[in-house]
């Protein structure tokens, strides 16, 4: 016990506090970077994932700082675009600002400016709001909202399989019986408890650390609200329901983890109700383990007879928990992804793919101790080995947490490229690229005494398909650019599709040298 307390530990203390955006933007109209001959009637944020109905908003700035408008931002029935009327205004930068929460509960903002018309060089975006895009507020970051969050997955399944195994456990005395469901009660009443720190921290988070005014609204009019009453009031019950039927413990168990499911990747999925079940069943068949894994290790040196007819059947249980986890496991990772290969693009795949390599020495340590009980080897060893597969399934439930603070699905990211080469240095520059319409801005500088600048083009090589033919772009210098510096702009469906690509900007001088710098981009899927 003490080393699955030394590792939870440590692994939570090396865990990095930055964690990923849970929804994010696909396409925006305007693009962020963009130059427009004028402002647009309407502006458009489209997200990967369905987003909460309550508590999102969506604004433009002005140069002064200033919202030019007052019209209430609209959302798609598919709840995954935000749409705001925009009047007619004059030339100048504007500022998009939006704030949503996601349909697993995690809240994502961002800001991005867009020029229309030629503003003149006094104008400034006074503004002071974040560029780009984030998941989560800082208070996310601290060290004890990670650690009420992991417990709280972890008493989750600890509460759920001890219920479940009430009836299954080989009882010699009624006392055996009375402890059990006096522990199985404490171990319900630290899940409670730790679930309302983890609803306080999330609503936290999501109310950006002030403003509870809007808690009621959160609370009982979007899906992550009502997630949580559900989860604390089907708790709540369980405290004096539980322990009395089978059936009604199976019951109680399948509700309390369908309502968790309710909040997390599972719900923003398009095939909603097939990945809450997936997810389900798979916290169903880890509940069962750590229940029946965590008693067997306390009754293990208190009663020999009792332990070892108990083992027998856990041995079996553990078994098919493990091959039900695999199974909805894999099936539940490929309806999250677009593409499989993904899964080693995130931190998300990280961990799951740890995971696996643990559920397999998980599986090796299972038959080390099915092998060393055959046998009738010392108790001691089998003790040790129960200790290891404890430790196990403590990391396996730390990486169950994390999943829920990491997005599965890779996002695609801006271009920000500055090279120098043969007396030339680029800065390329794009909005977040992805499959369909990306804007390139492209500035070529020759350096002092170096042939100026005649003609430039870009290339766009598939590496995952080499058969597709390169894809020559030619471009053109915008007015104004003069024969050593020169300011490429081109809008376009390039690259066509999603992989990985390999860029070339080749730049012809005056000598008729050709310049070519490359770099290999990666385009992710949309998952609409």
């Amino acid at each position: 016990m003490r080393v699955f307390i030394f590792l939870l530990t440590a692994w939570l203390f090396i865990l990095p506090y930055k964690t990923e955006a849970h929804a994010f933007l696909v396409n925006s109209n305007p693009a962020p970077e963009s130059t427009i001959s004028q402002l647009p009637s309407k502006v458009e944020l489209t997200f990967n994932e369905r987003l909460e109905k309550e508590l999102y908003s969506l604004k433009v700035l002005n140069d002064k700082g200033n919202s030019i408008t007052k019209k209430p931002t609209k959302m798609s029935q598919n709840q995954r675009k935000l749409t705001l009327d925009l009047p007619q205004e004059k030339e100048g930068i504007f500022t998009v600002q939006y704030s949503v929460i996601s349909s697993d509960g995690h809240p994502v903002s961002g800001a991005y400016l867009f020029t229309v018309g030629q503003p003149s060089q006094n104008n400034k975006v006074t503004v002071n709001s974040p560029a780009g895009e984030t998941g989560h507020q800082g208070s996310e970051y601290n060290l004890a909202s990670l650690v009420i969050r992991t417990l709280y997955y972890v008493f989750l399944l600890l509460a759920s399989g001890w219920v479940l195994w009430k009836s299954f456990i080989p009882y010699s005395k009624k006392e055996q019986k009375e402890a059990y469901i006096k522990h199985g009660r404490l171990i319900q009443k630290v899940h409670l408890f730790l679930l309302a720190g983890f609803i306080c921290i999330q609503a936290s988070i999501l109310l950006n650390g002030q403003n509870w005014a809007g808690f009621p609204d959160l609370l009982f009019h979007t899906a992550i609200g009502w997630s949580w009453l559900l989860s604390l009031a089907i708790s709540a019950a369980g405290l004096f329901l539980t322990y009395r039927r089978t059936w009604f413990d199976l019951v109680w168990v399948i509700l309390l983890l369908l309502a968790k499911s309710l909040n997390g990747h599972a719900a923003g999925q398009e095939m909603a109700p097939v990945t809450m079940g997936l997810d389900t069943l798979h916290l169903l068949a880890a509940a069962l383990w750590a229940g029946g894994l965590s008693y067997l290790l306390i009754s293990w040196k208190k009663d020999k007879d009792h332990s070892t007819f108990f083992f027998k059947r856990f041995s079996v249980a553990a078994l098919i928990s493990l091959m039900v986890l695999i199974f909805s496991g894999m099936v539940y990772t490929v309806f999250l992804l677009p593409r499989i290969f993904y899964l080693w693009d995130t931190a998300w795949g990280i961990l799951l793919t740890i995971k696996v390599v643990i559920v397999i020495l998980v599986l090796i340590t299972g038959a080390l101790l099915r092998s060393h009980k055959k046998r009738k080897k010392d108790r001691n060893a089998v003790h040790a080995l129960l200790k290891v597969d404890l430790t196990l399934m403590g990391l396996i439930l730390v990486i169950v947490a994390l999943f829920t603070q990491l997005s599965p699905t890779p996002q695609n990211k801006p271009l920000n490229w500055d090279e120098s080469k043969g007396g030339i240095h680029f800065e390329t520059k794009s909005s977040v690229l992805q499959p369909g319409i990306n804007d390139f801005s492209i500035k070529a500088t020759s350096s002092k005494g170096k042939p100026s600048i005649e003609k430039a083009e870009l290339r766009f090589q598939s590496i995952d398909r080499p058969k597709v033919p390169e894809i020559i772009v030619p471009l053109k210098p915008e007015k104004g650019s003069n024969g050593h510096q020169k300011i490429f702009r081109k809008s376009g469906a390039y690259p066509p599709f999603s992989g990985e690509w390999k860029m070339t900007i080749a730049v012809v001088n005056e000598d008729v040298e050709e310049i070519l710098i490359t770099k290999t981009i990666k385009i992710y899927k949309l998952q609409l």
